[in-house]
């Protein structure tokens, strides 16, 4: 059990505009993490990840992913916590290949610059270099899931995950 008190703001009928500052902060996280040229703090506490770490205010977003050498598959998690609270997590995993990433990123940076939520991933259909990124996203910011898929040149699938996530500072 955490033994973290969670303050009060956080529970009550403001929560509603806490999650849009949450989920604008979210959009300036990423919009300089993985998916773009510039980058966060990078570390790697934990064996075999990467971690991408922004701090805005008493918010801080991590981005940690698990790449074993020359594999293709990935899997990993986004937190933004308040303080040492953690108040909102994505997971995600499956696998691309070398030569797709371009076009993954380049998915993914459309939506963060554009502060549009598809499941925090890309937009629901985006064409890259010959590549053709799709991404079926239900829910919203508070509570979501999804699958992405990317087709190579000849529209076959060269690769995919899928991701969930939620909102954790609720009281239902």
């Amino acid at each position: 059990m955490n033994d973290q008190k969670m303050p009060n703001f956080l529970l009550d009928a403001q929560t509603a505009s806490f999650m849009q500052y949450a989920e604008r902060e979210f959009f300036a996280a990423m919009r300089l993490g993985y998916a773009s040229a510039k980058s966060g703090i990078k570390s790697s506490w934990l064996p075999g990840s990467k971690t991408i770490e922004f701090k805005i205010g008493h918010l801080r977003v991590t981005d940690t992913y698990f790449i074993v050498g020359e594999s293709t598959h990935s899997g990993g998690y986004t937190v933004i916590h308040w303080g040492p609270i953690p108040l909102w997590v994505m997971f995600y995993s499956g696998s691309y290949p070398k030569e797709a990433i371009p076009c993954l990123k380049a998915a993914l940076l459309t939506t963060y610059e554009r502060s549009k939520f598809d499941g925090g991933r890309g937009p629901s259909n985006y064409l890259h270099r010959g590549y053709r990124y799709t991404n079926r996203a239900e829910g919203n910011f508070s509570k979501f899931h999804g699958e992405e898929t990317i087709y190579g040149p000849g529209d076959g699938i060269v690769g995919g995950h899928r991701y969930h996530g939620l909102y954790l500072a609720t009281k239902a």
